[in-house]
């Protein structure tokens, strides 16, 4: 057995874009990977980009499973049309974009929500897993707020609980 914890996050909205094209409006329906240590090292007080190597796979085990059936939407959204580097007001106008939402299926009335699972990885290394793990149950002061991918996609961490896990091998 492996012990590791688990906590549930929730929002009205998420959009978790596809990784093949910075310009895409895809979405995936379950925050990736690379979402999930964000949310983590966030919740961590840990700088951007900082935490890559210490949530490596072999460190930090994580899954997700969906707790209310998902509904995905595209809703178009209003840009800026930015021209040249001093151009941030828009001045040249607004361009829609098309963006695919995920939303709970009964939305607006009930939120989408994840469980996430965390536990220690294979190595003999578990600095990350203790990183993430105290974070969650004794979380720093912090000014950011948690998303669920996009950043207009605000999102709550409720339900943490510890927990103990089979230990898993590699490829099952």
């Amino acid at each position: 057995m492996i012990d590791g914890f688990t906590f549930d996050i929730s929002g009205a909205l998420a959009h978790f874009r596809k990784f093949y094209g910075t310009n895409t409006a895809m979405s995936y329906g379950v925050p990736p990977r690379t979402t999930l240590m964000g949310i983590i090292a966030a919740r961590a007080g840990l700088k951007k980009e900082s935490y890559h190597e210490i949530f490596h796979s072999d460190h930090l085990r994580l899954g997700v499973a969906l707790l209310t059936p998902l509904r995905k939407r595209f809703q178009r959204v209003n840009n800026l049309k930015i021209k040249g580097g001093s151009d941030f007001r828009g001045r040249k106008g607004r361009q829609q974009t098309p963006l695919e939402l995920v939303s709970a299926t009964s939305f607006p009335e009930e939120d989408i929500s994840y469980r996430v699972y965390v536990a220690p990885g294979m190595s003999g290394d578990h600095h990350g897993f203790m990183i993430s793990r105290e974070s969650f149950f004794n979380p720093p002061p912090s000014s950011y707020a948690t998303c669920l991918g996009a950043a207009f996609c605000l999102a709550r961490i409720h339900d943490i609980k510890t927990t103990q896990f089979d230990e898993v091998t590699a490829g099952s």
